[in-house]
């Protein structure tokens, strides 16, 4: 946690010195099924919310809950890709970069500013996650512009490769006790 904590205090220090507003998305478990679907994994069962996942643990392959960013943020990829083109070109494990954008969710509403047009808090507090981020290793990439066949204005730019929020359901069985 105090990592975390540091990397967290690291990254809000560079984005201002960069003059980057910083987003922040912290994802909401539900539960599906039985008597509590669809309420808040959280207030159904506060203990199994806190096991589920708080930070990114490569040993029990569980996502992290916050997401936090902005562009021109120094990253790593925490993970590797089981795809052939990431393994070749080694953006694997430890792959360092930058991240070039981050496309948000068009649902999302407009970030907020105070009546002298500073923005208000530390972070724009998301509501939908991001839907992808664009990401720029420092070694060289062979990869061309890809331009969005139904809207040409949308690029995301050569040298650079798409990596999208990752999400996964899980099944918890509850033992029956004897009565």
């Amino acid at each position: 946690r105090y990592a975390c904590t540091v990397g967290r205090q690291m990254l809000r220090r560079d984005g201002e010195q960069k003059g980057q507003r910083i987003v922040r998305y912290v994802s909401n478990e539900y539960v599906r099924g039985g008597e509590h679907d669809g309420q808040l994994l959280e207030n159904v069962s506060p203990v199994l919310y806190a096991k589920v996942g708080c930070e990114y643990s490569k040993t029990t392959n569980l996502a992290p809950r916050e997401f936090v960013s902005f562009v021109g943020a120094r990253m790593v990829i925490p993970q590797n890709s089981t795809d052939e083109v990431f393994k070749l070109n080694g953006w694997v494990n430890g792959c360092e970069g930058e991240v070039d954008d981050i496309v948000l969710d068009p649902r999302e509403p407009a970030d907020t500013k105070d009546d002298k047009g500073k923005f208000v808090g530390v972070y724009r507090e998301l509501v939908y996650p991001p839907v992808y981020v664009v990401f720029k290793p420092f070694q060289h990439v062979p990869v061309p512009e890809i331009v969005d066949p139904k809207d040409a204005t949308t690029k995301v730019a050569a040298g650079t490769f798409i990596l999208v929020p990752k999400t996964f359901d899980f099944e918890v069985k509850v033992g029956m006790t004897k009565g």
